[in-house]
């Protein structure tokens, strides 16, 4: 229908509710305008002399209605040539240090949600202390003078709403033992379409916490602002995974290549992966782990990726040696994977204080 008919229906609708207190349908000429009601929003259209504005009240909340080749659209006019989201944001995340000192620099980046809202997002940080990134979804920050600080982020897409997330900072003068250095242990070759676990490490083991870790965000399923993150791709070569890992020393990065192919080149997947070792112990010893799998003649290279908490040697290997400072119920969990993919396995271990022994008196 074109737009002068239906400026000229709309009017003769009007003009018959003017005239009687009984709105009948509207038809005639092969078109019938079987139902009406008052909306808000539109725009202003004239034809004919005429001139119809936008009319006050509820917009209509259903779909289109279709039709003999018409269509009937309820609500606000869209401007010509808008186009509807297809993922719309839902909320947005600061992943970055909660503490630092005076002239260090530290990264934050952006976790929007859900994971894959579509693109382009446009980010807007506070610019108290930032240094770069304004408008991507990573920012350095640098603050002279300590104190509280704080990072604010807005983030908005095609869904047209804006979402804010602010991350604390606590910027103090000393850091007893700042970090040096990170390494991410992971998988170097795999297949498209399979979740791949990859841990950051760092040095020194005894770096002053909290420690907080930034994962790249292509192809990251889960684990982002911990030491172990999940990802998955659906393209083959080679992609690229990095984390920058921070505490209040400051940041430092790290980045891991994988090679995919496509499914079906591996000749021995990997079916399962099991860990064994103590299930209970005492505080301020050292527990040695093994992973074996299923099955044995599974095609190499196999990468073993361990929780990094409380471990203390033996990343991306076989045998990891833990130890645990405080009483109470952990979990270990291990990921590994050959070309075939990967498999995962947890092991629960309750962990108590130091055994007394006290000596038998008999009389």
């Amino acid at each position: 229908m074109t737009k002068q008919k239906i400026i000229l229906l709309t009017l003769a609708l009007m003009l018959s509710l003017a005239l009687a207190s009984i709105a009948y349908a509207q038809g005639g000429g092969g078109y019938d305008l079987s139902w009406w009601t008052v909306d808000g929003g539109g725009e202003e259209v004239s034809g004919g002399g005429f001139t119809l504005n936008g009319t006050a009240g509820q917009a209509d909340a259903h779909s289109a209605l279709t039709g003999g080749g018409f269509s009937l659209t309820g609500g606000f006019w869209t401007p010509e040539g808008a186009t509807t989201c297809a993922v719309p944001l839902t909320g947005i995340h600061v992943i970055g240090s909660s503490s630092g000192q005076p002239n260090v620099a530290l990264v934050y980046t952006a976790d929007p949600q859900p994971v894959g809202a579509a693109s382009p997002i446009t980010y807007t940080w506070s610019t108290d202390g930032l240094q770069s990134g304004q408008g991507t979804a990573s920012a350095t920050y640098l603050w002279t003078t300590e104190g509280n600080k704080s990072v604010q982020l807005a983030a908005k897409n095609c869904g047209g709403q804006t979402f804010n997330d602010t991350q604390g900072v606590t910027i103090s003068a000393a850091c007893a033992v700042p970090i040096t250095g990170t390494e991410i242990t992971g998988q170097t070759a795999g297949v498209v379409n399979v979740n791949y676990t990859f841990a950051a490490g760092f040095t020194p083991a005894n770096a002053t916490g909290p420690v907080t870790y930034v994962w790249s965000s292509d192809g990251l399923q889960s684990g982002q602002g911990t030491a172990n993150a999940t990802y998955q791709w659906s393209s083959t070569g080679a992609h690229a995974v990095s984390v920058t890992t921070s505490n209040c020393g400051g940041s430092v990065n790290d980045s891991h290549t994988i090679t995919l192919s496509a499914q079906g080149s591996c000749a021995v997947p990997l079916n399962s992966v099991t860990i064994n070792g103590a299930t209970s112990g005492e505080k301020n010893k050292a527990y040695t782990f093994t992973a074996s799998i299923d099955p044995l003649n599974a095609t190499t290279p196999i990468t073993y990726v361990w929780s990094s908490d409380n471990l203390q040697s033996g990343q991306g290997t076989t045998q990891a040696v833990y130890r645990w400072a405080q009483a109470g119920d952990y979990n270990i969990a291990l990921s590994a994977a050959n070309c075939g993919g990967g498999k995962s396995d947890t092991h629960a271990v309750k962990i108590s204080g130091f055994k007394i022994f006290l000596p038998l008196v008999l009389k």
